[in-house]
């Protein structure tokens, strides 16, 4: 049992997203016994624009072979154009002033619930659209995180944590991914900061780079929609530029004008993680790869002793690293990122030890009390020679 659980909100954007909260299903199906229940300090959200996405079927299914879904009453926020024709953006001067003239032709619902399409501008038009539905679903996690009752029930409200941990998940290189990410990252800042309870908020971004997605169709604007992403997240990350009101975030929203003046001098996350397929040793060379790193992370930090750890030993890393690298570009130390690494198994010996430990287990029970200790380790010896388990050799008979 964990010393301490952790209230944690997990946001997948987009299809990318959304497989990193599947991933995080399957890991609690596999490892605790009554799955998502155990789990009453945890939400999942998945945000998309694309209709099909969030209710699709999942590749990924745990090791009994059973499906994975998404709950649609509590787990699936869609990002909807509930408008029959596209809106003339004169009405809403927050959207004009920075959606571009060159995709007005974009905003037709049709188009619109079959996602974003890799356009950056849209995936931020559908946040904006869906301002005040996202702020009621986030809200009501920052005011309530956990239900006391079901807590004490499961005999875990002693060892609640009064951190919200709020991981924002996906790609910054598609149109849902990279136009949301940085306007759901303030939101939930700001649903925090007039929640009025004792809760303190860390956030974690958890994105994928371009070249995670090599090689599928569209990748010159999956890099673009990239490079222009990393820029905003450096701007903001900048606290030179959060303290400025000029250059700290503002929110642009359809009917919802939520005041930021104390929500934009704060960076957007806490601890940004960004992922690629570069890096030496085994690299991460699938987007499946990226939503278990992902998802194991998140596992570990919720409902693991490792979450009460992991904090001390980043900040004790980080100053490490300001003392080395202090005043570099004039920047602080932000970003972060994950290393794979790999086990040898030793299949071999561990079948061997087993074979011996279970032999020997055997024989002491069926052997009457005249026979001595080495007398009986001599005896599973010789058994496991004759079915060729000794070290000296790679196969065995079958018993």
């Amino acid at each position: 049992m964990a010393e301490l659980y952790q209230p944690t909100l997990v946001i997948g954007l987009g299809g990318t997203g959304k497989n990193i909260i599947l991933a995080l299903k399957k890991m609690i199906a596999e490892n605790c016994e009554h799955g998502m229940a155990d789990f009453p300090f945890l939400k999942l959200l998945s945000i998309d624009t694309d209709m099909a996405i969030p209710h699709s079927q999942s590749a990924i299914k745990t090791v009994r072979d059973e499906s994975l879904s998404l709950n649609p009453n509590r787990e699936i926020f869609q990002l909807q154009a509930n408008f029959g024709i596209a809106p003339d953006l004169n009405d809403y001067p927050q959207i004009h002033e920075w959606f571009p003239d060159s995709l007005r032709a974009n905003l037709k619902p049709a188009d619109l619930s079959r996602g974003a399409s890799q356009k950056k501008p849209i995936g931020r038009f559908m946040f904006a659209w869906n301002a005040s539905e996202i702020y009621d679903e986030i809200n009501a996690f920052m005011r309530a995180p956990v239900d006391v009752k079901i807590a004490i029930d499961k005999n875990i409200g002693s060892k609640l944590s009064k951190e919200i941990n709020v991981f924002i998940c996906g790609s910054v290189c598609g149109g849902t991914g990279s136009g949301t990410f940085l306007d759901t990252a303030y939101m939930v800042r700001y649903c925090n900061h007039i929640a009025g309870n004792d809760y303190k908020v860390k956030i974690f971004g958890m994105f994928a780079l371009s070249s995670m997605f090599d090689g599928i169709q569209g990748t010159p604007k999956v890099r673009e929609n990239c490079y222009a992403s990393l820029v905003e997240l450096d701007h903001f990350m900048n606290k030179i530029n959060c303290e400025n009101p000029y250059r700290s975030f503002r929110p642009a929203y359809k009917d919802f004008n939520p005041d930021y003046t104390t929500s934009g001098m704060n960076k957007p996350f806490d601890y940004p993680f960004l992922f690629d397929n570069f890096g030496k040793g085994v690299a991460l060379n699938s987007q499946g790869a990226f939503s278990e790193m992902t998802s194991r992370f998140i596992y570990l930090l919720t409902g693991h002793e490792l979450g009460t750890h992991w904090t001390s030993m980043y900040n004790n890393v980080m100053a490490n690293l300001e003392i080395n690298y202090k005043n570099l570009n004039n920047k602080d130390i932000q970003y972060s990122g994950m290393g794979t690494f790999s086990i040898l198994y030793p299949k071999r010996m561990i079948v061997q030890l087993c074979a011996y430990n279970l032999s020997k287990e055997y024989l002491k029970k069926i052997l009457d009390d005249s026979y001595a200790p080495q007398e009986i380790e001599q005896l599973v010896k010789n058994f496991l020679k004759e079915i060729k388990m000794n070290p000296l050799t790679t196969q065995g008979k079958r018993m």
